[in-house]
């Protein structure tokens, strides 16, 4: 389980009475990488899926899903669980 600063749905910094919320945030580490592309973070050059991209070019369901599952494993991600339930790519995993 990845512990840290949860953010809204939104993407914003979740305040609840004026504190930061801290939790579980595989299902946040997850998204991000999903959404980041590779080069966007300094200290973590190579993290990033860019699955915006690969919808844009096109890409099968079956190649998306292998990319996620590759870049997941880098990340150090566990118990990852990559299919396709016949409309969406479902990505889960947990992390250390």
């Amino acid at each position: 389980m990845a512990t840290s600063i949860l953010k809204d749905e939104d993407g914003d910094l979740l305040i609840r009475n004026g504190d930061l919320v801290i939790g579980d945030a595989d299902g946040q580490v997850i998204a991000d990488n999903l959404l980041l592309s590779e080069g966007q973070l300094r200290y973590a050059p190579m993290a990033g899926i860019a699955v915006q991209n690969a919808v844009l070019a096109k890409g099968t369901p079956t190649s998306m899903m292998h990319r996620i599952q590759q870049k997941l494993k880098s990340d150090k991600a566990t118990n990852i669980s990559v299919r396709w339930n016949g409309t969406q790519i479902v990505t889960e995993a947990e992390y250390v």
